[in-house]
């Protein structure tokens, strides 16, 4: 008979010094990423608690949070509302998973969305985080544009993700390095709307432009308020799907809520994810023209082609996301 492993409980964990962090982090996690972690210091601070912008580490010290999660604590950590809702649904054993029956908390979140989106981008697509929203984004474009325009327009130094489709139109060689990529791309220079142009001119297999409205991998890079005009008029000219990745810049990290708000134009989808968990989970989604989700999905044969996943929309981070939104 099999012996059962002795497993850390998750007071063990919480008593985990920042040796044995340490030796189980190179043990089981990354021994690479805690090499830079060395070089920083890091490797001699655990976070014991979050609190607005401040980490407070073993010994109480506390850190003014610059970093922000890569743009997912646009609300600080811990918020005391978003607290008090996840502790409610938890309390009353709402249900979490609900992938036979229609939920309740998926439906208000996607109603939300649509509220807030403008003109026709009124359906929701919920994900577990930004590249798997930009993968399920990038298949709903492929299949409204047809099989002959697969190809992806991408913006040069672009970032989308670590998935496979999202990888693809991501521009990093440090990134993309040692795996083989979507072959159905093309690159075009940010902020320039003659390579923009050039491109759909020259290559009608073009179906879908995926591009952030600000780069953020990049360095906060910001293309004019004449770009991104003329990136919709060159779209709808030559019927590319406009597809604007917000998933670090969005909800509300711009003074709006969409970054592409600032400029009077409306994408044919948006992604979101990051800030739209309110800092305590991980959920991600697409917004979509109706009618585009009516041509890919729409029949009953087609729904579930792309229907939700296990943990899509799942209802603790709904309500999550929920309450963030009413914060705002």
């Amino acid at each position: 008979m099999t012996q059962r492993p002795q497993l850390m409980t998750v007071e063990d964990a919480k008593a985990l010094s920042v040796t044995d962090v340490r030796k189980l982090f190179e043990q089981h996690l990354n021994p690479g990423q805690l090499h830079f972690l060395k070089l920083l210091g890091f490797d001699q601070v655990l976070v014991r608690r979050a609190e607005g912008m401040y980490y407070y580490d073993q010994d109480d010290r506390p850190i003014l949070d610059f970093f922000g999660g890569f743009g997912s604590v646009a609300y600080g950590h811990n918020h005391p509302r978003i607290l008090d809702a996840r502790r409610r649904f938890q309390e009353e054993k709402r249900h979490e998973i609900c992938i036979a029956f229609m939920s309740q908390y998926a439906t208000a979140l996607a109603h939300n969305l649509a509220s807030i989106a403008p003109g026709d981008l009124k359906t929701v697509f919920f994900a577990n985080c930004g590249s798997v929203a930009n993968e399920a984004a990038l298949k709903l474009a492929e299949r409204c544009a047809g099989p002959k325009r697969t190809t992806i327009a991408y913006a040069s130094n672009s970032f989308h993700g670590k998935t496979r489709a999202a990888l693809s139109v991501t521009d990093s060689s440090f990134y993309q390095s040692g795996f083989t990529l979507l072959s159905n791309r093309r690159r075009v220079t940010f902020g320039d709307l003659q390579s923009l142009e050039e491109a759909f001119k020259s290559d009608p297999s073009i179906g879908t432009y995926i591009v952030e409205t600000v780069q953020g991998g990049a360095g906060i890079v910001q293309a004019s308020h004449e770009y991104w005009k003329g990136v919709r008029e060159l779209c709808d000219r030559y019927g590319v799907i406009w597809l604007a990745d917000e998933v670090q810049c969005g909800v509300g990290r711009t003074g709006r809520f969409f970054a592409f708000e600032h400029y009077g134009v409306v994408p044919d989808i948006v992604t979101l994810a990051k800030s739209l968990g309110g800092g305590k989970t991980a959920i991600g989604a697409y917004i979509a023209r109706r009618d585009l989700h009516m041509k890919a999905y729409g029949p009953s044969k087609s729904a579930l082609i792309h229907g939700p996943a296990t943990f899509s929309g799942m209802g603790e981070g709904c309500i999550t996301a929920i309450e963030a939104l009413n914060v705002l």
